[in-house]
């Protein structure tokens, strides 16, 4: 990003996601290109420019005859100008009133509601994770770190960059249940850390402990420098709930000491099941989501990571939780962010023309 440099520029850089820094750079380039052919200062940067560039960009269309941007990308964009001036310690231009009209405007225009993914409730939680094959070499490797994260990322409600940044030392597992630190959330940028907790479950085969230790236990084996197809029987005939067709027995509750190191929580499985040593991009739980839904049998069209924390609330929500106690689990600051899910998820709670009950 083409801004001023120093201490204060790396701090405030630093408390943004990785994903927030790579969309920020790429739209800070396109909107400094755009000033430089137009002849507009892009820092500090006019609000009437900034109205400008949202316009044109909004009627921008690529080859097929598609719209070039979003109305979300649009606002990402202006989010990621505002950064660059914030950094600068100079005025937001994307907060004056002519650049919200701008934004106003096009979705107007566009007629079409900011995208949201579809809410992946329990009971869809619960069977697509069912339908993960845990028992059999090599699948059984990435089916079980697969059915690690979509248990935890929907009982923690975690954001997708959250779940992939986890390290070992984040968790405290005890018998039965455990508590997750998350050191830096979205709404958390100045790293003052959270805890959130990992319930214990009556059936152990959507226990979100036991399946985070059954990974851990093919991972260690697997940094030991065993021979793991050999060992895969094995260690699913001493410790695997459901390979060894115990589903009162948890895992979690037989367990010894939690290996809280540096390692990442969840790493690269191969598809002849050797593990990765490095952690996981952003994008993967996405790409889990989807294809274990699709393995299922089941419809993926609008599901991806975020369905996860969207079922979570959704599902929070229909069983008459509070929001501040949704919140406590989720990390969110604003409880009207609860309302959205439930206005999109969950329309007929706390409805008027549900208690007329014509």
């Amino acid at each position: 990003m083409a801004v001023p440099v120093g201490a204060a520029a790396d701090v405030l850089r630093s408390g943004l996601a990785p994903s927030s820094r790579r969309a920020y750079d790429r739209d800070w380039v396109v909107f400094a290109g755009w000033c430089a052919r137009t002849g507009h200062r892009a820092l500090p940067a006019e609000p009437v420019a900034v109205a400008r560039f949202v316009t044109e960009a909004s009627a921008a269309v690529r080859p097929d005859g598609r719209y070039a941007h979003t109305p979300s990308s649009l606002a990402r964009m202006i989010a990621g100008i505002n950064f660059a001036h914030r950094v600068a310690g100079v005025d937001q231009p994307g907060a004056s009133v002519i650049v919200k009209a701008a934004m106003r405007g096009v979705r107007r225009d566009r007629g079409t509601p900011p995208r949201r993914m579809r809410a992946l409730m329990l009971a869809d939680l619960e069977e697509t994770v069912a339908s993960i094959d845990v028992a059999r070499w090599p699948v059984g490797v990435i089916g079980r770190r697969d059915r690690a994260m979509l248990l935890l990322g929907w009982t923690t409600a975690l954001r997708a960059s959250s779940v992939v940044a986890l390290r070992r030392s984040d968790l405290t597992l005890t018998p039965g249940q455990g508590r997750l630190v998350v050191r830096r959330s979205k709404t958390d940028q100045d790293a003052a850390g959270a805890v959130v907790v990992l319930p214990p479950a009556g059936d152990p085969r959507r226990c979100v402990a036991c399946a985070v230790w059954e990974w851990i236990a093919l991972v260690d084996a697997w940094d030991a420098g065993d021979n793991i197809p050999d060992r895969y029987a094995h260690l699913a005939g001493r410790l695997f709930t459901a390979a060894a067709g115990r589903p009162d027995t948890h895992v979690c509750r037989r367990a010894g000491e939690w290996p809280g190191d540096e390692r990442p929580l969840f790493r690269p499985v191969r598809k002849a099941g050797a593990i990765g040593d490095g952690a996981l991009g952003p994008d993967v739980p996405y790409q889990v989501v989807k294809r274990r839904r699709t393995a299922a049998g089941l419809d993926a069209a609008g599901y991806g990571s975020h369905s996860l924390r969207a079922g979570f609330v959704t599902t929070a929500l229909q069983r008459g939780i509070p929001t501040h106690r949704i919140m406590r689990q989720t990390l969110h600051t604003d409880p009207g962010t609860i309302e959205v899910y439930a206005r999109h998820h969950a329309p007929e709670l706390a409805n008027a023309a549900m208690d007329l009950q014509l």
